[in-house]
């Protein structure tokens, strides 16, 4: 009874680290646009993270719409797509392979992550 105990408590745990591998948080930094308003403040903003799960992107609802970017390491567009306000995931084309640049562009500013695949 306890091997088999163990057995299913180590299944367990490799399906269990399989999952926690496949998705990845990915901190998300913003950068404004331009000079900053004479109203702002000075208080940084709350940190924003992307969940990566292999092309499906999770991200929390916003009330404004994003433009999706994907630049290559040479700073060159390779994808964009539109993510209208209220929308949590998207699906990038399976075709992308290495490290890209994600951008989530507003008028005002971006958020910047790095994504592998």
């Amino acid at each position: 009874m306890n091997k088999f105990r163990i057995l299913v408590f180590l299944i367990l745990g490799v399906c269990f680290a399989n999952i926690l591998e496949a998705q990845k948080n990915v901190p998300m930094q913003i950068i404004r646009n331009g000079a900053a308003s004479s109203g702002s403040t000075k208080v940084p903003a709350r940190p924003w993270y992307i969940t990566q799960q292999d092309y499906l992107l999770s991200f929390p609802p916003t009330i404004v719409d994003y433009e999706l970017q994907l630049l290559d390491k040479d700073g060159n567009l390779v994808y964009a797509d539109f993510i209208p306000a209220g929308m949590t995931q998207t699906t990038l084309p399976s075709t992308l392979e290495g490290e890209f640049e994600l951008r989530l562009m507003t008028d005002a500013y971006y958020y910047r992550g790095l994504l592998v695949f």
